[in-house]
């Protein structure tokens, strides 16, 4: 009876991946799209992280990993991105995180910035 219910929300199995995926080594944090290095930043150039959050999901990216980089452009990464597991862990383990904020983004489901690190 509701198999047209089930329709709408399944996504057919030959769906494509998406081709932008994050990578973390112990130096830097890289987004790579198509297997090509588009935008990297060492560890230590990361000035302050925020996560943003929008009111799109769960259709669109709604949960984005901001890097503030001095002098350049930030390195934003979606959580909907493959890697981006990795990347959160990181997050969540640097020292001076406020993980109250870090939970809190993660429950959002408004438009909002969480300022959850800033390199002392």
């Amino acid at each position: 009876m509701l198999k047209w219910l089930r329709k709408l929300f399944q996504q057919p199995a030959t769906a494509p991946r998406n081709s932008i995926e994050a990578r973390i080594t112990d130096s830097a944090i890289a987004v790579v799209k198509d297997g090509t290095v588009v935008q990297s930043v060492a560890k230590t150039d990361i000035a302050a992280i925020n996560i943003v959050t929008t009111n799109a999901g769960p259709w669109a990216d709604d949960v984005f990993f901001c890097f503030q980089i001095n002098d350049a452009e930030d390195l934003v990464v979606s959580m909907d991105t493959e890697g981006s597991e990795a990347v959160s862990e990181y997050i969540f383990d640097l020292e001076g995180l406020d993980e109250e904020t870090f939970i809190q983004a993660m429950g959002s489901t408004s438009n909002q910035t969480f300022a959850v690190w800033k390199r002392a």
